[in-house]
């Protein structure tokens, strides 16, 4: 490692259908991380791995990320009726997680 320059090694593991959450201040690059896991964004040394996998050449099945490009879609900003949004997503398909998440985050569905 040349002097200035720093090089992290981070081990996330989560099991199938497990899912997490993170915050922390703005500019901290909570963003970065998430686009770097779904192979969005290149690292300066051009090495991600899940499962072994090479992110960039080989994206993982089943990890998206979602950026805040969809806020701009005309759907989302008209009136709707959450449980008709969600179900425009796709949140369907996962019925437990989405009525798990939407009793921790205590969602209004009629909102």
């Amino acid at each position: 490692m040349s002097a200035g320059r720093r090089e992290w090694r981070w081990v996330l593991q989560a099991g199938i259908g497990q899912w997490g959450s993170g915050s922390s201040s703005r500019t901290a690059g909570k963003s970065t991380l998430l686009r770097i896991l779904a192979g969005k964004r290149l690292t300066k040394t051009r090495d991600c791995r899940i499962l072994g996998q090479d992110v960039f050449m080989n994206p993982p099945h089943g990890v998206v990320y979602l950026g805040t490009e969809w806020s701009s879609n005309p759907v989302v900003r008209s009136d709707i009726v959450v449980s008709d949004f969600l179900d425009s997503v796709g949140g369907y398909r996962h019925k437990e997680r989405r009525d798990r998440l939407l009793r921790i985050l205590d969602v209004d569905l009629d909102w």
